[in-house]
């Protein structure tokens, strides 16, 4: 929209401009929508300045104002029209040799032609960049707004015309898009494949990239084009979200397995809440090769099952770390974390999240217990509401060994709840499980405000036990409004990629 509102501005001015878009948006909105396309764009305004009272709202009505404009032009019935032509053709043919398509007057002057005798044949131009002779500035100048265009678009319509104009430029747009785009913003905006056709054959010129693809209707088809556009470039892809694309299908997981493939190293893949398969997750695995993923989000794919979970696991093992694995809201089994266990290898994982998991068990926490307790220290561990028992929890600290875990979150699950709404103890320390655990076993003082734990003094004790010495110092009240506020918003940056 703003790019036709300033298209507009060129030609007529912005007053004249808002009461055309304000009649567009009003009496036209589906013209408004064919007006993207420029030349529809010129064919409307000539149809809504054209000295008439009739002010066509259909493209069939704009056709013939065009038509009538034409056919009553003096020049129609001129019998130098055919003269005039041949002169304009001779001025295009000089235009392709200099490698020029804006013309001043003394260009019309060379071939014996007046610019008012080809008013009705000729755009006049507005703006005065064909008066700068060198064609090093004039890039530069192109190459400046282009810039300014891709780093003030926000509208994704916009972004995307943008992008198919950049794909026209071909090479010629490499050091724009190099120097002006790092990230790539789509989410919830449903893309065609020729949309993600013009974002591959773009994104191909990138040095490193950042890819929102949330929500937008990806199917495997639509991949294959990424991947056909990205073939061959050597962009650095640092995170790709894909999250919320329930119908990428098996193609669909293989080919993002080849989007990575030739990276050595991925800081995020997001596939939460994308109805995955252990099929999927396989083709994924088979086509990633030895990719390394730092961060993964699987969370809300319920359908993974013992296969899956057991590759997600393999997918991970040829690496000595993973920083963050979201597995939350996943209904894992303790099967599933077996599995997983088993083909994770060696591999540490710094932060794993498992929230809303209701079904793991005392085998289950045993296992998650296994699969941390390889690493001398885990920086966080999330299984808010997970309905945990004393059994779990003593399953967990009995298979954790050595292991600290700096951060355990057992009472927070949704992200519209604040941690605010916990009561604090009558001696002014904090229930946040991310600062310290209290001393006390006194039930009244401990008390979670989602009943996802059973507050005990053996669960506490456990739990002071399963933390280590780094956190025994108590917290002032102002002290624990600040834990608050700190576990609420680093859990809001840790569920920014997922739905």
């Amino acid at each position: 929209m703003d790019s036709i509102k300033e298209i507009i501005s060129g030609y007529e001015g912005n007053e004249e401009a808002e009461k055309i878009i304000e009649f567009l948006k009003i009496e036209a909105p589906a013209l408004l929508l064919l007006c993207t396309t420029p030349v529809m764009l010129v064919y409307t305004l000539i149809a809504l300045k054209f000295k008439s009272d009739f002010k066509p709202n259909t493209m069939s009505g704009i056709m013939i104002v065009v038509m009538q404009s034409i056919l009553r032009s003096p020049h129609t019935h001129q019998e130098i029209t055919m003269e005039v032509l041949d002169k304009l053709k001779e001025l295009s043919y000089i235009g392709t040799l200099k490698q020029r398509v804006l013309f001043t007057e003394d260009d019309f002057r060379q071939v014996h032609l007046k610019p008012e005798e080809a008013t009705d044949l000729a755009i006049l131009a507005p703006g005065g960049i064909y008066q700068i002779q060198d064609l090093e500035e004039k890039r530069d100048i192109l190459k400046k707004s282009l810039q300014l265009q891709l780093n003030k678009r926000s509208n994704k319509s916009d972004l995307l015309e943008l992008f198919a104009a950049l794909n026209e430029a071909k090479s010629g747009m490499s050091d724009i898009v190099k120097s002006s785009l790092d990230k790539i913003n789509m989410y919830d905006h449903p893309l065609s494949i020729s949309d993600v056709h013009v974002i591959g054959s773009v994104a191909y010129y990138c040095t490193s990239l950042i890819m929102d693809f949330r929500r937008c209707d990806l199917k495997s088809s639509s991949l294959q084009t990424l991947a056909s556009g990205l073939k061959g470039s050597n962009v650095k892809i640092m995170e790709l979200e894909l999250s919320g694309n329930t119908n990428m299908g098996v193609e669909g997981l293989s080919t993002v397995g080849q989007i990575l493939s030739n990276q050595s190293c991925v800081e995020y893949l997001g596939l939460s809440y994308c109805n995955l398969s252990s099929d999927q997750l396989q083709a994924l695995k088979s086509s990633l090769g030895t990719t390394e993923i730092m961060k993964l989000g699987l969370s809300g794919n319920t359908n993974m099952g013992v296969e899956g979970l057991s590759t997600v696991g393999q997918i991970l093992s040829n690496q000595s770390c993973v920083e963050d694995l979201e597995l939350s809201d996943c209904n894992l089994s303790s099967d599933q974390l077996q599995a997983f266990k088993s083909s994770l290898g060696n591999t540490e994982i710094k932060q794993l999240g498992l929230y809303e998991n209701t079904n793991m068990g005392v085998e289950g926490l045993s296992s998650v217990g296994q699969i941390l307790s390889n690493q001398s220290c885990v920086k966080y561990l999330g299984l808010g509401n997970c309905n945990l028992s004393s059994d779990q929890l003593q399953a967990f600290k009995s298979s954790l060994g050595n292991t600290e875990v700096l951060e355990i979150r057992l009472g927070m699950q949704l992200l519209d709840r604040t941690l605010k709404s916990q009561s604090k103890s009558a001696d002014a320390t904090t229930n946040v499980f991310s600062k310290q655990l209290p001393t006390t076993t006194s039930k009244a003082e401990f008390v979670s405000p989602y009943d996802s734990f059973e507050n005990t003094g053996e669960n506490v004790e456990t739990l002071q036990e399963i933390r280590g010495p780094r956190s025994e110092l108590p917290l002032s009240e102002e002290e624990a409004e600040q834990s608050d506020k700190e576990v609420t918003e680093q859990f809001a940056k840790r569920t920014q990629h997922t739905l």
